[in-house]
């Protein structure tokens, strides 16, 4: 093909055609840029591919992320709800001498270590720090995935950091004031602490403790409501990723589902007289005591597949006959729970 053209190029020379020559170089250098033109956008349309293909990699890795993070805020919940039973029943007085006693039973030491310890929650953000790191490579229709991410994870997850921060700092506070007791030297031998009779005083009778508990459940509460923030937002988040890439969800381990939904769908008697009202709200099941504004209730938020949470409360569900034990963690017998008897023929 040169061999061509540097003959026709010679031809039109010799000839002294020097117009047709110039209009031939022109045409050739066009062709040239033309040439050079094409490849450069087949470049930049290959790496725009890499790109995109790379962006998507990395959202993929989000979402695995959310996926571990999320399990993660179930480990929490789970861990908390036991804890969270022990302070109620010290602010309700439930403690008992026998309690104390029993020094050998799995509560004994949970309550000796009682507001001396707290849950944290551990959430992961590398694919997070890796998709910001690509910022400028982000095709703008995904940018409404990044703000989301954003928030989740530069606002929410800051928070808990934040108020674990403040539960560190009071528990050591609360070590503090323990190491100061008479009873808190022999804390290796637990024999003689739960026969000390001031454990037992300070346990059942001095009001620095209780309100110590009470202090403390609220500001572990404080950290349950953000967790369950963060929880349900990095849910929204996993469903918009997985639906914007065709990517396989496992939202339903984590969602409440419709089943579940209707079957407590409807109004209640509980055994002491008191009335609830179980409806939806926004996608969620939402519960309503007698009485209460119509803004006023618990969102449910699903921890696993026998325990869910009302706002910070904790409750197991079981349905027995025409009736359903609403269960608090707080009671751990067949016989003991809030018995809910549904009101037939309602509205609902």
């Amino acid at each position: 093909m040169n061999h061509i053209f540097r003959k026709l190029r010679k031809r039109l020379l010799d000839q002294k055609k020097v117009s047709r020559y110039l209009l031939y170089a022109s045409g050739e250098i066009i062709l040239v840029v033309v040439g050079i033109l094409i490849a450069l956008d087949l470049n930049n349309r290959n790496e725009e591919r890499k790109s995109l293909a790379r962006i998507e990699s990395i959202f993929e890795k989000v979402l695995e992320e959310l996926d571990s993070n999320i399990d993660e805020t179930t480990v929490f919940f789970q861990a908390n709800q036991h804890m969270d039973s022990l302070r109620y029943m010290v602010a309700m007085n439930k403690i008992t001498l026998e309690d104390l006693k029993s020094y050998d039973s799995p509560d004994w030491n949970y309550i000796f270590e009682l507001n001396k310890t707290y849950t944290s929650v551990s959430l992961t953000q590398k694919a997070y720090d890796q998709l910001m790191q690509n910022i400028d490579n982000i095709p703008q229709e995904y940018l409404a995935l990044v703000d989301e991410l954003s928030t989740l994870f530069e606002t929410e997850k800051r928070r808990i950091l934040e108020i674990q921060g403040l539960l560190y700092d009071a528990l050591n506070e609360n070590i503090r004031k323990r190491s100061e007791l008479e009873f808190y030297q022999n804390k290796y031998n637990l024999i003689l602490i739960a026969n000390d009779k001031g454990f037992q005083d300070y346990i059942l009778k001095d009001p620095r403790f209780k309100a110590e508990t009470v202090h403390w459940m609220d500001a572990v509460r404080s950290q349950i409501d953000q967790v369950i923030i963060y929880r349900e937002h990095a849910l929204k988040c996993y469903d918009m990723i997985s639906s914007k890439f065709g990517l396989e969800s496992k939202e339903a381990k984590w969602k409440i589902d419709d089943e579940f939904i209707a079957s407590f769908k409807g109004n209640y008697i509980l055994s002491w007289g008191d009335t609830i009202e179980q409806t939806v709200k926004n996608g969620y099941p939402y519960l309503k005591w007698e009485g209460y504004t119509s803004d006023s209730g618990y969102m449910m938020h699903k921890v696993d597949e026998t325990t869910y949470l009302y706002s910070y409360l904790y409750f197991n569900y079981r349905v027995k006959n025409d009736s359903v034990f609403i269960y608090s963690p707080r009671f751990n017998f067949d016989d003991k729970g809030w018995l809910a008897t549904k009101i037939l023929n309602d509205s609902l």
